[in-house]
């Protein structure tokens, strides 16, 4: 068994900013090192990974998260698992350039990685959104049908209070129920001009205490200015229903 040498500890690599290490003792040389042309097809791969349609040219894996952030559900986990992937099959070609001296090769990487983002897809369920780079990242990876949420635009509208009323529109909402909760408060008057707005977070609280708060708050805020005619509006009738019947 080998025995303590009670030393002084030692510098035996440095590292610098081309993923090479200077090693100082023979036994350890060149074991953490990343030699250029897998650094050269690192890039390579993630450039050639995330430029369908040339949309940007990634140099880190960085940047493709924040690519990510404005994609569809779909594409989000497509380039969390594509990143996941890559950084584990990078490894395996640096074990084998050093410990087998085979070479790595770039057209075999690119193809590992679409087999294993292939078989990865049975595991994404984010839906995706019904634009051409999105069914160009379907094509290619041959991730099969994926389900979409179609957007439609719906006739709505917003009839003005009375003369002489001012109008208090009322929401809360929490982010579960209950959770992170918040309400806010938008007063107009009969001419449609917006006279003010009030937001506020009140911690973890359910729906029904936002949308509650909300109400009292913009209430407070009619007797603060002195409003007689006044008209809340809430989405929620079990709210309403309390204050009016007490």
């Amino acid at each position: 068994m080998p025995t303590e040498a009670r030393g002084k500890d030692e510098l035996i690599w440095i590292g610098d900013l081309q993923f090479k290490q200077q090693c100082k003792n023979s036994y350890s040389r060149n074991i953490l090192f990343i030699g250029p042309s897998i650094s050269r097809m690192l890039l390579s791969t993630l450039v050639w990974l995330a430029m369908y349609g040339k949309l940007f040219k990634p140099m880190s894996f960085n940047d493709i998260w924040k690519y990510a952030k404005n994609k569809s559900p779909l594409i989000k986990q497509v380039w969390l698992i594509s990143a996941c992937i890559i950084l584990k099959e990078l490894w395996f070609q640096k074990n084998k350039n050093f410990f087998e001296e085979i070479k790595p090769n770039i057209h075999s990487f690119k193809c590992r990685i679409m087999k294993l983002v292939n078989e990865g897809g049975l595991r994404i369920t984010g839906n995706k959104w019904n634009q051409n780079y999105d069914l160009s990242i379907i094509a290619v990876f041959n991730l099969g049908l994926r389900n979409s949420k179609f957007q439609e635009i719906r006739e709505c509208q917003w009839l003005p209070p009375d003369f002489g009323f001012t109008m208090f529109c009322c929401d809360g909402s929490s982010l579960e129920n209950p959770g992170a909760a918040g309400f806010g408060v938008v007063v107009r008057e009969h001419y449609c001009q917006v006279l003010g707005t009030l937001t506020r977070g009140i911690g973890i609280a359910s729906n029904y205490k936002a949308q509650v708060y909300a109400i009292i708050c913009a209430m407070e805020l009619a007797t603060k200015w002195c409003k007689e005619k006044i008209i809340i509006v809430s989405d929620t009738q079990t709210v309403v229903n309390e204050f009016v019947h007490g």
